[in-house]
């Protein structure tokens, strides 16, 4: 009898064994959501060879793994539900997996540094308890968080570990992206309280070429030469050296511990933490994590291209305001980035809307506008791209903005206009398209959106370039959608809120109440 029952156990645990070798990345997870009215992938791998059939509630797709055991299916266009469905696998006509609590709706992915990975819970308390007072009452929005400094040397097929669906409400407030929820919310009651999923995949003071794969990196001399330095010191990083450095970041926090301890003992002021000092040193790459290019693709972006969204969010640029950067390399790099993260969802139009940068207190004026500048002329150069300026909503001693709810109304009007197709009215503010240039005066045009100019204050933040100078204009005059500068001699250049901290000169708007995007325009050179 006992060698009956051993025997059944075996062929149980053999049986068990085919019907149960199915995985999948983890963003397929119960508290998903799948992107409606548009082809809807689902991956993952089993035994080589092995039948697979997913199963959503009457959406029936079958396929058969490969030699390798990796399998995948679309299961069509989905229809916006907001009922708990399951999602089911099964290997071999057996159960393999089943994916409960699954919405369809609207997926937007969110990536770039720290301003799209700041939560709720950094922004202030004022700020922050009107806007979690109402979380309960918006039903149906989901955060995919992937852990913030998440690297790897190579593509993963999966996500780091702890990457998990979250379901926001107030209680799970303050570990939302800010940015990210609010543009859902907006998406979300514009579109009946269709379920949002949010996918943060950001990392503060990353620069573009973190986001960017090894294939994509010699597109430009820049991103090629980053790569050339990160890989010569990464052939040299030996575990000598890294443990080296482990050490003499264990002594700096002892000693900063020691400075802390002192401070309290005594009642002086804490010491001041100097994060950029205090850095702790990774096993797989020589540089500081932010700094190291590819490997947070290799690790967040990878495992998650195919999966089916409405379009990309996008907040970054303070990490490449170096001024020959910005200026020489940033709008190109910005189109690689844009085009290739398209190119992984094989979309070439896939909605990207970006935000361009924010006023704030830097001496490097020259970056920050050459970044803005960069910014706004990739978007306009492509295809289904839009952008939100935040010239008027920065901080002058904070990089990181509370003001992420009027950026996030810009955001979603972009995209309930652009993308949705509902008829939002203007949704941009002036855009400087075209400049002619007569002896002293320079005669500038505007795109409107639709709209008419609205000045706040006095006529200011402008600049003419006259002599090889760049000086006050004599004077500025607007006449229906033109802007017209008249200098003191002749004008070879002209500008607008050329500088980091730009808030107090923002004075041209729209009747809608947005800014004038900043601008630069030069006269063609006679060849």
């Amino acid at each position: 009898m006992k060698y009956v029952i051993r025997l059944l156990c075996l062929v149980f645990v053999f049986t068990a064994n085919l019907s149960a070798k199915v995985s999948m990345p983890s963003i397929f997870s119960d508290g998903m959501v799948l992107q409606a009215d548009k082809g809807a992938k689902i991956w993952g791998t089993a035994q080589k060879d092995a039948d697979i059939e997913v199963v959503f509630g009457k959406t029936r797709k079958r396929t058969k793994a490969d030699s390798k055991g990796n399998w995948s299916v679309d299961l069509g266009k989905l229809k916006t539900s907001s009922v708990n469905g399951v999602l089911e696998i099964y290997e071999n006509s057996k159960k393999a997996k089943a994916i409960k609590d699954v919405l369809v709706g609207q997926v937007w992915i969110c990536g770039g540094q720290s301003n799209m990975q700041y939560t709720f819970g950094e922004m202030p308390e004022d700020t922050r308890a009107p806007l979690q007072a109402k979380a309960d009452s918006i039903k149906n929005i989901r955060e995919f968080f992937i852990p913030f400094c998440s690297l790897a040397e190579t593509p993963q097929a999966d996500f780091p570990p702890r990457s998990s669906w979250i379901k926001a409400d107030s209680k799970t407030f303050k570990r939302l992206g800010a940015l990210g929820y609010l543009f859902a919310a907006r998406i979300s009651e514009a579109n009946g309280s269709t379920p949002v999923g949010i996918i943060m995949t950001p990392m503060g003071a990353t620069p573009m070429i973190s986001w960017i794969p090894e294939d994509s990196v010699d597109k430009n001399a820049y991103t090629k030469k980053r790569w050339e330095q990160f890989s010569k010191d990464k052939a040299s990083y030996t575990q000598a050296e890294y443990e080296k450095a482990l050490k003499k970041y264990e002594e700096g926090m002892k000693k900063y511990s020691k400075a802390v301890r002192e401070a309290l003992e005594s009642k002086n002021p804490k010491p001041r933490f100097n994060w950029t000092e205090h850095v702790k040193p990774s096993k797989i790459t020589p540089w500081w994590e932010v700094r190291t290019p590819v490997y947070f693709w290799n690790a967040k972006i990878a495992p998650l291209a195919g999966y089916a969204a409405r379009g990309i969010l996008w907040y970054q640029g303070e990490s490449d305001t170096h001024p020959i950067d910005a200026e020489e390399n940033f709008e190109e790099s910005f189109k690689i980035l844009i085009q290739r993260w398209r190119q992984a969802w094989n979309e070439a139009d896939m909605p990207f809307i970006a935000v361009q940068l924010a006023s704030f207190k830097n001496r490097n004026d020259r970056g920050w506008a050459g970044v803005r500048n960069g910014q706004l002329s990739a978007i306009g150069e492509l295809k289904n791209c839009g952008i939100a300026t935040a010239i008027d909503l920065g901080e002058e001693k904070n990089i990181h903005p509370k003001y992420k709810k009027e950026l996030a109304d810009r955001l979603a009007d972009v995209a309930l206009r652009d993308v949705y197709g509902q008829d939002k009215g203007t949704v941009y503010g002036p855009i400087c398209n075209a400049v002619k240039f007569e002896k002293n005066k320079a005669i500038l045009k505007f795109d409107m959106d639709g709209s008419r100019f609205v000045v706040k204050g006095k006529l200011r933040g402008f600049r003419t370039l006259e002599g090889g100078k760049w000086v006050e204009p004599k004077a500025v005059k607007i006449s229906g959608d033109t802007v017209i500068i008249t200098g003191s001699k002749d004008i070879d250049g002209v500008d607008y809120l050329q500088k980091a901290w730009a808030q107090p000169d923002v004075c041209l708007y729209n009747k809608e109440g947005l800014p004038a995007f900043p601008f630069s325009k030069m006269k063609a050179q006679k060849k």
